[in-house]
């Protein structure tokens, strides 16, 4: 037979505050900054690479924009609804709009973008506009 605890509040203050001070150490697992989606941002010769690991969102749903020097994905993860509210246990997947941006230290030429979303993981290649590729500058005598 199961006993009842009486209710305390300042126990649940408690966990609560100390849920708080968790986000605060630890705010992403894996040591991300909380921001959705995570990026990997690489540059290469010719262009820059971005990865965004965004499982389970119908490719539809995104939106990849590029301007000047910063590249935006715009998506929606939607709800699962296969299972009702009530039976749910834990619910760790955030759902709902997303946005975000990345600023760049270089001009893009983004009328060159390109984007693919397989397996998961959008890839975004954009190249380097003419004028940010280094240029080999030869010395006269």
């Amino acid at each position: 037979m199961m006993t009842q605890q009486a209710w305390d509040p300042w126990r649940d203050l408690q966990r609560l505050q100390d849920e708080v001070q968790r986000r605060f150490e630890n705010p992403a697992p894996g040591g991300g900054n909380g921001e959705f989606p995570p990026l990997n941002v690489a540059r290469e010769p010719e262009r820059i690479v971005i990865e965004a690991p965004l499982p389970g969102i119908d490719r539809n749903s995104l939106d990849v924009t590029a301007t000047g020097n910063s590249v935006t994905i715009k998506g929606e993860r939607v709800a699962d609804t296969s299972v009702p509210a009530e039976r749910w246990h834990q619910r760790e997947r955030a759902t709902g709009r997303f946005v975000r941006s990345v600023k760049l230290d270089t001009r893009l030429a983004t009328d060159q973008t390109t984007a693919t979303y397989r397996d998961g993981i959008l890839r975004i290649e954009v190249p380097l506009a003419a004028d940010a590729k280094p240029q080999r500058i030869s010395i006269a005598s």
